[in-house]
């Protein structure tokens, strides 16, 4: 995988303003790097239904080795060695309610993923838990599409949390 990073600094303190020039010289404001990553993995799945409904209980793990290849200074480079396992739960039911002709489904996942090496050392946490929320629209036979819908979800840690909304899209190949 490729990634680009870049870093934009705007010096507010009288000091940063007047060391602005050296901070950058050193690589420590406004640079940016190109870098690489492999990331092997392995994921386990076991899928079964009740009824309608569908449960999916699966483990994944990755690995992930970065490193810089190219850097606006000499002085910065950019690498690691990380590695997560997430245990996931998941379901996706039926509602038996219709809009446009099509179902309505609902369902989510609750995961736990565990971090080790420089991700665990960067996020300052062992874990993370994200729950899973949606409502979509059944849209199997049209096309390549399974549903679309909305979803949410609630994400947190030992000293984070967030919560992201947006369109629930799956494809089905």
């Amino acid at each position: 995988m490729y990634g680009h990073l870049k870093n934009d600094y705007t010096a507010h303190s009288a000091f940063a303003q007047a060391n602005l020039a050296d901070f950058r010289e050193l690589g420590l404001v406004d640079w940016t790097a190109d870098t690489w990553t492999i990331i092997p993995g392995v994921d386990v799945r076991y899928v079964f239904s009740c009824s309608r409904a569908e449960f999916k209980l699966s483990s994944d793990f990755a690995y992930y080795y970065t490193q810089s290849f190219e850097a606006s200074n000499p002085n910065l480079t950019v690498g690691g060695s990380s590695e997560t396992w997430k245990n996931i739960v998941e379901a996706d039911i039926p509602t038996e309610i219709e809009l446009f002709g099509r179902e309505l489904r609902t369902g989510g996942s609750f995961s736990r993923t565990e971090f080790f090496g420089d991700v665990r050392t960067g996020l300052d946490t062992g874990h993370m838990y994200q729950f899973h929320g949606r409502l979509v629209l059944d849209l199997i036979g049209l096309w390549k599409m399974k549903w679309l819908g909305l979803g949410g979800s609630y994400i947190w840690g030992d000293n984070f949390h967030a919560w992201t909304f947006g369109a629930d899209v799956t494809l089905k190949l």
